[in-house]
């Protein structure tokens, strides 16, 4: 006779595990406006090979091995210059499904076992959601439940000192070689929302931000704000700038607005206070490893409980070699 340990949480986990690995997957990149941007662009994708760190060319001069020429002229085939590369590690973050025996064996069957399990998958879910958006909004180092992320977020690439060195990169953005690599800040100072619709001046800030972070075509396609700041700038709207494109959203029910005609705006509540960002996915990259790319694990007895409990974990970076193609507004204090 079957014992409650034998009940098939196991079973019905080994059928959907790729499932499972699929639906979270699918569902951060769908819920999570950057990510969903980036995937867009085709630029969230998994790392087969592996490796203890991602490297990124970055762009931080122009070529000398350019020019014009006639005739027989020499052309200069000297090493380029103005390259740098970035290097970035892996992080990473899980979520645990934890189901207790007792629970089980008033359970029993496969039926009922497995509405338990869609309930600890959706809470998992959602919890990893908030999660890695709060990794991605945020910066490296940042306690999470006692431990420093090692995550590197949107204030680590487009930092308010642009000067800075984005975590684990090994370049100094303050020498004057790195010039090109660092990001548009704007600290204009805007104390609340009446002030960032007084003549217009929110509407200011983000046209100065915005040509800021544009070069020749590629220009932001994702402009990220608190929801106070969005709310700022939904009022500052027009009645019929409000509705167009309103069928098109980010995902996971993010309303989302336009500016410059194709730039989604939009809020997240990981966004860092007082700030907006105008992000182009076309510099960014989410890059997964294979064996952690929301890898499902088997649920295995706990040793001091009378439950099971399963892995879910997520290994990968956030990275980008250009983030002079990125802006950001420091000065909102509402």
């Amino acid at each position: 006779m079957a014992s409650v340990s034998d009940i098939s949480v196991s079973a019905l986990l080994a059928t959907t595990k790729p499932k499972i690995s699929k639906m979270f997957y699918n569902s951060v990149s769908d819920r999570i406006p950057l990510l969903k941007k980036i995937k867009e662009s085709g630029n969230m994708f998994e790392v087969a090979d592996g490796g203890r760190a991602f490297h990124e060319a970055a762009i931080s001069g122009d070529s000398n091995a350019v020019g014009v020429y006639e005739g027989y002229d020499d052309l200069n085939i000297s090493e380029q210059k103005g390259l740098q590369a970035f290097v970035f590690e892996p992080a990473f973050s899980y979520a645990s499904i934890i189901v207790d025996n007792p629970t089980l064996s008033m359970n029993s069957g496969s039926e009922a076992v497995l509405k338990i399990l869609e309930g600890r998958l959706e809470q998992a879910r959602s919890s990893l959601n908030n999660l890695v958006d709060k990794n991605l909004c945020g910066a490296y180092g940042t306690v999470i439940g006692g431990k420093a992320s090692k995550w590197i977020g949107i204030q680590d690439i487009v930092a308010d000192t642009n000067t800075s060195t984005i975590a684990g990169t090994g370049i100094d953005r303050s020498l004057a070689e790195n010039v090109k690599l660092r990001n548009q800040v704007d600290t204009t100072a805007i104390a609340s929302a009446t002030a960032w619709n007084t003549s217009g001046a929110g509407r200011l800030l983000m046209n100065s931000l915005y040509y800021q972070a544009s070069f020749d075509q590629d220009k932001p396609k994702l402009c990220l704000m608190t929801r106070t700041i969005f709310e700022a700038y939904s009022y500052s709207l027009q009645a019929n700038e409000r509705f167009i494109g309103i069928q098109e959203t980010a995902g996971g029910g993010y309303p989302t607005l336009k500016f410059m005609a194709n730039c989604d705006v939009v809020y997240g509540d990981n966004v860092k206070s007082g700030h907006f960002y105008f992000i182009n996915p076309d510099y960014l990259k989410f890059k997964v490893l294979s064996k952690k790319n929301f890898n499902v694990s088997d649920f295995l007895p706990l040793a001091n409980q009378d439950a099971q409990r399963s892995f879910i974990t997520l290994g990968g970076q956030l990275c980008s070699g250009a983030p002079k193609f990125h802006g950001v507004a420091t000065g909102m204090t509402f």
